[in-house]
């Protein structure tokens, strides 16, 4: 498999992987971001794992509520 490549422009990235040059487009938008964040993980990161992984963001509940 070739090595992933990827592209940026107005808020999406396209991103080129394997020998048959499949692209897949992906909007990166800060709320796009969050809301895969969210679904994958069901919840807003913990702090200890915001700090982890956004070290350098102030910590946000970003994941809306159910109810």
């Amino acid at each position: 498999m070739a090595a992933a490549d990827s592209d940026f422009a107005d808020d999406v990235i396209d991103i080129r992987r394997g020998a048959a040059d499949t692209v897949q487009r992906r909007a990166v938008t800060p709320d796009a971001v969050a809301a895969t964040v969210c679904a994958r993980a069901g919840h807003t990161p913990s702090e200890d794992e915001w700090r982890e992984h956004l070290p350098d963001l102030p910590y946000e509940d970003v994941c809306p509520r159910a109810g």
